[in-house]
């Protein structure tokens, strides 16, 4: 009952403070909403720490400690999702990535992603796209006996492909969630990109810098 009702502090990110956001959002765009919830968040998180050092109760300060990072956290992320709206998916995609056959092999699917330095690739098939695969499902499969299979014979994450003038902000939601390592981007029934975290990131980096230049 004591976490039940800790957990209902409008500190975000923790449950309270969603339902804080959630009901400023009904009057107000998004991320300005986080903005709030953050603000009401980290004072709270400093009452926690201040108070938790005065009384003796470290574990109270360490979890103001959590909550104030915790609240940067998600509202930079909630900023960075603001800045992608509106932007096409062309204008973080990658076009060079690498794609691996079905009938490949698991090792040597790993291999060539060690040798191409990708995290993820793109596997097609006969019929054309059939799914994506990453490293760490791989080495996985290497490491149960199960490095002879081929691509074919797995069962393989099959994110949805995004077209290069998709909403980059709507794109981005299944890498954000963990749901695929990569996106393919598709023209018609060609592959002419993949989106992940990191193209989209350093897509972020870049426009951060064009505006610091801009102003500076």
């Amino acid at each position: 009952l004591w976490l039940f009702l800790f957990n209902l502090i409008p500190a975000f990110p923790m449950d309270g403070g969603r339902i804080l956001r959630s009901a400023l959002s009904m009057r107000m765009p998004r991320h300005k909403a986080t903005r709030i919830a953050t603000i009401v968040a980290r004072v709270l998180a400093v009452g926690f720490v201040v108070y938790g050092l005065m009384s003796g109760a470290f574990f109270t300060a360490m979890i103001g400690v959590f909550v104030y990072l915790a609240a940067g956290s998600e509202a930079r992320q909630v900023d960075q999702l603001q800045e992608l709206a509106g932007v096409p998916v062309r204008s973080a995609m990658r076009q060079r990535f690498w794609t691996v056959s079905g009938p490949t092999p698991v090792h040597e699917a790993v291999n060539g992603l060690i040798a191409v330095g990708d995290k993820a690739a793109v596997v097609t098939d006969v019929m054309g796209y059939t799914g994506v695969v990453d490293q760490q499902e791989l080495w996985a499969l290497v490491s149960r006996g199960m490095k002879d299979l081929s691509l074919r014979q797995l069962q393989l994450r099959r994110p949805e492909p995004v077209a290069p003038d998709a909403d980059l902000r709507t794109a981005v939601q299944p890498l954000r969630t963990g749901e695929a390592p990569l996106i393919p981007v598709m023209e018609g029934t060609d592959i002419i990109g993949v989106l992940d975290m990191d193209a989209v990131n350093a897509y972020l980096q870049l426009r951060l810098a064009q505006q610091q230049w801009s102003q500076g």
